[in-house]
């Protein structure tokens, strides 16, 4: 079985004690990768490659990024928390209540372990 890097990467993150701003960062972005990715194939099933599903959320959290003035040089918790609603809201988790609750209690842990 091939490896997931992807959530490999988040589950590296989350067994911490304390992230920096750029894992913080990254963290998101995995877990949208991730959560978009479930969400996908519940919705229309095993039709597209896990690799290009995986390029449009992370090039939708770049945008996002982007747009929003946040890069590697100035992340701060309060744009990367605005940048959190943004994809949510652009991704409709909230249509599987189920899937976007676990979404929420992960982007949750990942502020408080950047917050430590």
């Amino acid at each position: 079985m091939k490896i997931d890097s992807v959530k490999k990467s988040l589950d590296t993150k989350m067994g911490l004690d304390s992230i920096s701003m750029p894992e913080l960062k990254d963290g998101i972005t995995e877990c949208f990768i991730l959560t978009n990715r479930n969400f996908l194939r519940r919705r229309m099933g095993e039709k597209s490659p896990t690799s290009e599903m995986d390029k449009l959320t992370r090039d939708l959290a770049a945008q996002v990024y982007a747009e929003n003035n946040i890069s590697e040089s100035y992340l701060s918790m309060s744009d990367l928390r605005k940048a959190c609603s943004i994809l949510d809201n652009q991704l409709g988790f909230e249509t599987n209540p189920e899937l976007a609750q676990h979404h929420q209690e992960i982007i949750g842990k990942l502020f408080n372990l950047a917050s430590l």
